[in-house]
């Protein structure tokens, strides 16, 4: 995931949820803290061993704490 302009601290979560609904099944959050950047990239690797085959989405929620703002993006996987 790409977010631009964000200040210099905040918090990158990582969530896995069942297309169905519900609570997150995987969830690991992140800080970041340096200097202002017009672009950030995150990245993180995720285990999805304990997965079961079916329908999920990926969330990721960016939050920058300076100015008390987040954005949010999801995208659907399966697993077979």
């Amino acid at each position: 995931m790409q977010a631009y302009n964000l200040d210099t601290a905040g918090q990158v979560e990582y969530a896995v949820l069942k297309s169905s609904g519900g609570d997150s099944l995987i969830s690991t959050t992140d800080e970041f803290q340096d200097t202002p950047a017009s672009q950030r990239t995150f990245q993180k690797i995720l285990r999805l061993d304990p997965l079961l085959p079916g329908s999920y989405f990926l969330r990721l929620t960016v939050r920058d704490q300076m100015r008390n703002q987040k954005v949010a993006q999801q995208a659907p996987f399966t697993i077979r």
